[in-house]
């Protein structure tokens, strides 16, 4: 079985002087990184530049990470401020190009709130399986590939995978009548906010 890669150990290593433990860090996030961002921006180019900024901001920020617990989460949550950045300066661009009158369209009796969105999720999760709500949170809030979850679980990855599409349709289904919540939780889902 292949050994899991052990992140705690060269985060360790790089922050007490060796650089070559950030160069394994980087090429081991940098996929990751790349994937989450473009799945939010929908660009290659705007994905690599939040990736770039990340890793200079976690490089940066070097001499305050003795203390860090879980670096790995750390390090996401990095990535998902830059996103957010971003989102906010796109939002600040294109406003002038959205119809005025939308905003008289929405009333405070249709605001959703986080806690809304996250009980909302919490009940969705709920009606998984057991292994199906482990496989998807694992994927999803812990980003894990399926090849990670298969060994850790000690499953195969085409379990993994059937377990992930059975828990996308069961999560679809529930959100079917709550399209409001489900775009709230689409856009908290990829930031991270509900871990």
């Amino acid at each position: 079985m292949k050994v899991l890669f052990d992140f705690n150990f060269y985060f360790q290593s790089w922050i007490h002087g060796d650089q070559k433990s950030f160069k394994i860090l980087f090429d081991y996030l940098m996929p990751k990184f790349m994937a989450l961002a473009f799945n939010v921006t929908r660009s290659k180019e705007t994905a690599e530049e939040i990736t770039m900024n990340t890793f200079l901001q976690i490089w940066q920020m070097r001499d305050r990470y003795t203390h860090v617990e879980a670096p790995d989460h750390y390090f996401f949550g990095i990535l998902r401020q830059q996103i957010a950045a971003y989102l906010r300066k796109k939002k600040i661009h294109t406003e002038e190009l959205m119809e005025v009158h939308y905003r008289d369209v929405s009333d405070h009796d249709n605001v959703i709130s986080v806690k809304e969105v996250k009980e909302c999720y919490q009940v969705a999760l709920d009606t998984l399986t057991e292994q199906q709500r482990k496989v998807f949170q694992m994927s999803r809030e812990q980003y894990l590939t399926n090849k990670e979850i298969a060994e850790i679980l000690n499953i195969s990855v085409h379990t993994v995978n059937n377990h992930i599409k059975a828990a996308i349709k069961v999560m679809k289904a529930h959100f079917y009548n709550y399209p409001d919540i489900a775009m709230c939780l689409a856009i908290f889902y990829m930031l991270g906010s509900l871990l």
